[in-house]
């Protein structure tokens, strides 16, 4: 696997001239020592690599890579937040544990820091990778009333990821996981009556987004006195388009109505594993759908589970099995490039190099396209073993002089008989030694 490696130097020799890249690092020795810092000081095309844990962050109209070095990196007493970017100031997020916060479902709270992850108008790229995203749990509260029954706060449980008006929005080894709606005590069944359904594990509105190899859960449902509240939905598709490979929907549990002293309560329905509005367009490829078990009422008995799939829009379920490619994300200067790809036995297997994200939905090759057009290189890596994975390595040069760090983005490609399939997209960052 030489010829990777050759290939990575031929890449970045061939660039006119040094592209802008510091690198910021974020850590108990500093120089930085929160992200949010890191990012303030950071100019378009910047690494930030991460070190140990820090605060909540928001990248806002700025184009950076934001790196968990080492393993992954807890972020405590908030969120992450990306927004306002152009076309052309691509975000990464790499390598984070976070929780949405759950005060922001009080009355005095800011909803925009209950998601994990908000993306909003993001114009621009934004690639979340081998993140946990968990969204707050509601903490409200219901004001008394058996007639009309209101909450104080925000009710439903929080996203773990929200997408508002963010056309390229890719995740990649991601577990997201709404979070659990509020416990409303009330009958729960006036016109007024708050929702107070689980979170989604991942809702998009208005926006384009792909996953691979991600696991999407709903948040449970809250309880009721009369009428248990849904789960929240593995994936909520709002007017918007999505593209899904090798990753699951799972619904969240209803809430149960658990009063002892009302006999005749229902338990909420579970959340769908994929929900979709009437004007969405979703795909999937060799992915797994299960609706959120059903909550349960006074007497102990359960109410409906949720569906595997609710989809309107145009729904398009494309053949074959979801190629997985797992690479080292982040190498200095004289390390292993290691990589491991797993498909079809027998099938011979390409990969697209680049400099940049693309976003290009490709029907021959029943897939997104997530490597920039035109690619600057593709390059042949072997063909798959009757296990299936094919793994190697190669040691990474001393990086081009007057570069801290180059990155790249590659792209499986398989060729089964007659057809090409696109597999997973993969960021690689080739960094100085000296960081």
């Amino acid at each position: 696997m030489r010829t990777l490696s050759a290939l990575l130097v031929l890449v970045s020799a061939s660039l006119a001239a040094p592209v802008r890249a510091d690198v910021l690092v974020v850590g108990p020795s500093g120089p930085f020592f929160s992200i949010q810092v890191a990012v303030d000081a950071a100019q378009d095309g910047d690494v930030i690599l991460v070190r140990d844990p820090s605060g909540p962050f928001v990248v806002d109209g700025k184009s950076l890579e934001i790196i968990a070095d080492g393993g992954p990196q807890t972020i405590s007493g908030g969120n992450v937040i990306v927004r306002n970017t152009t076309a052309g100031q691509p975000v990464l997020i790499s390598g984070f544990v976070v929780t949405g916060d759950a005060d922001a479902s009080l009355p005095d709270g800011d909803p925009d820091l209950g998601p994990a992850l908000l993306v909003d108008g993001a114009a621009g790229p934004v690639r979340v990778v081998d993140c946990t995203l968990t969204g707050g749990d509601s903490l409200a509260v219901l004001q008394p009333s058996s007639s009309d029954p209101t909450a104080v706060g925000l009710p439903d449980g929080f996203p773990g990821a929200s997408l508002r008006q963010s056309p390229d929005v890719a995740f990649l080894h991601c577990t997201l996981t709404g979070g659990v709606g509020g416990d409303l005590s009330g009958d729960g069944t006036g016109d007024n009556a708050p929702p107070y359904q689980g979170g989604a594990g991942l809702l998009a509105e208005h926006s384009g987004l792909s996953v691979y190899g991600s696991d999407l859960t709903g948040g449970q449902g809250g309880y009721a006195h009369i009428v248990g509240p849904r789960g929240g939905h593995g994936v909520d598709v709002v007017s918007s388009t999505l593209f899904a490979g090798g990753s699951s929907f799972t619904g969240g549990r209803g809430g149960d109505a658990s009063d002892p002293f009302f006999s005749a309560g229902t338990g909420g329905t579970g959340g769908d594993g994929a929900h979709a509005s009437a004007d969405a367009v979703t795909r999937f490829q060799d992915c797994a759908f299960a609706g959120g078990g059903p909550g349960l009422d006074p007497l102990f008995e359960p109410a409906s589970p949720g569906a595997p799939r609710t989809l309107a829009g145009t729904v398009v379920d494309l053949p074959g099995d979801a190629h997985t490619l797992e690479l080292t994300g982040v190498v200095r200067e004289f390390e292993t490039l290691s990589f491991t790809i797993e498909g079809h036995p027998g099938d011979p297997v390409f990969v697209f190099l680049a400099r940049d994200d693309g976003n290009l939905y490709v029907d021959h090759f029943a897939g997104q396209l997530h490597v920039a057009v035109p690619w600057q290189r593709l390059l042949f890596l072997g063909t798959l073993p009757p296990s299936g994975v094919l793994s190697a390595g190669t040691t990474l040069p001393a990086i081009s002089s007057g570069f801290e760090a180059l990155s790249f983005r590659l792209q499986t490609l398989s060729a089964h008989g007659t057809d090409g399939v696109l597999g997973e997209w993969a960021p690689l960052l080739w960094v100085d030694d000296a960081f």
